[in-house]
């Protein structure tokens, strides 16, 4: 793995925001940098079904761009029982259910105990070095 991949093992802030302006000038209503919306679901087949000309692999929109976005402070702190959830065109479409938010807190802890896993892990190969 070279040195890149491991310091941005999503995107790097450079490409994410290069993503995110493509995304906002095809979708200006649900991707705005002063404002965090949380998506209705499956909003990454809707940006495959109607972006024809895609600048970004699938791959990264979906399993790296997205992720990182939902991952944001700001989204987080949105994503509450009955929030709204939005569409492309910033319209509401359903709400975060009670379900949603349990299982998005237990996935949130999940990624926690990763990063510190990660963390002790590179410490302790820099301590045998």
């Amino acid at each position: 793995m070279n040195e890149k991949a491991m310091k941005w093992p999503l995107l790097s802030p450079k490409d994410y925001n290069a993503v995110f302006d493509a995304l906002s000038q095809k979708h200006p209503k649900l991707f705005m940098k002063e404002k965090v919306f949380i998506f209705k679901k499956g909003v990454h087949k809707d940006i495959f079904n109607t972006d024809d000309e895609l600048k970004f692999s699938k791959v990264v929109i979906r399993k790296k761009f997205l992720k990182l976005y939902t991952r944001k402070k700001e989204y987080i702190e949105h994503y509450i029982n009955n929030a709204p959830r939005y569409d492309l065109d910033g319209n509401k479409i359903g709400e975060v259910t009670k379900e949603n938010v349990e299982l998005f807190a237990k996935t949130q802890e999940e990624i926690k105990k990763q990063v510190a896993l990660k963390k002790s892990e590179k410490f302790e190969q820099k301590r045998e070095n």
